[in-house]
């Protein structure tokens, strides 16, 4: 189960419409909205969830881009081909 907290960078002023845009995503928890920035925390059951999902938040009109702040998937079984 990846666990992830990411930096959302935004446009100048779109901090709390891009805040409201993301709180209907499943998953994702918005922890912290400063100035342009917005403090996430993801928790999705895999890793392909994972990625969609930071794409959808990275897809997001005025989101300029993501830093990521810690990541987390130790628990994630491997499959062999």
């Amino acid at each position: 189960m990846p666990i992830s907290s990411l930096i959302v960078r935004t446009k100048g002023g779109a901090a709390e419409q891009v805040s409201r845009d993301l709180q209907s995503m499943a998953g994702l928890e918005i922890s912290h909205v400063d100035g342009n920035d917005l403090v996430i925390l993801t928790e999705t059951a895999s890793r392909e969830e994972d990625s969609l999902l930071w794409d959808a938040v990275a897809g997001t009109t005025n989101v300029l881009g993501l830093d990521l702040i810690y990541h987390n998937f130790e628990d994630l079984e491997e499959t062999q081909p």
